[in-house]
């Protein structure tokens, strides 16, 4: 394996790490732009093609560390989730969060592992320790749909049992 003509550190383990789907726009480099998230409470954009940007961009706000990062489908946001029982929604360009989903009414109640967007990037779908996957709107703090992973176990279980005592 060939080290890569960058590198950089986190201040604590390093969680994620998430190539962006979007090729740099300098067509001389082959390496591509690289999220990586950390228990340091740090999202960093790394760019070792970059000339006219700095090679890492750090992100920050959240208060807990961060266990995954996921980008948009064209490589304008990452949205990063975290155990401070958020998730939030970053313009990789300014580097700026532009929404925190998550307070004790909408968000998770405990910390979230992961997230992911929809081909669209329109939604973004979140998994917690709280054992709920949530389904939100990228572009503004809205649930969407809320399951409890236990609860909809348990609901088909009862459908099925219900069922066969119906066909005896």
């Amino acid at each position: 394996m060939q080290a890569l003509p960058f590198h950089g550190t986190h201040l604590k383990a390093v969680s994620a790490v998430k190539i962006s789907p979007v090729a740099p726009s300098s067509t001389q480099s082959p390496y591509p732009t690289v999220a990586s998230a950390s228990a340091d409470k740090l999202v960093k954009i790394w760019r070792p093609h970059a000339t006219d940007t700095p090679a890492c961009t750090t992100l920050t706000g959240h208060t807990a560390g961060i266990n995954d990062v996921t980008w948009s489908t064209d490589g304008r946001f990452l949205c990063s989730a975290s155990d401070d029982k958020t998730l939030r929604l970053w313009d990789v360009h300014t580097a700026q969060s532009l929404v925190a989903f998550g307070n004790k009414t909408k968000g998770h109640s405990n910390f979230v592992f992961c997230a992911a967007f929809n081909p669209a990037s329109n939604l973004v779908v979140s998994g917690s320790f709280d054992e709920h996957v949530k389904v939100s709107e990228a572009e503004r703090e809205a649930r969407v749909r809320s399951e409890s992973a236990r609860s909809t176990l348990l609901a088909k279980r009862e459908r099925a049992i219900n069922d066969a005592h119906a066909n005896q």
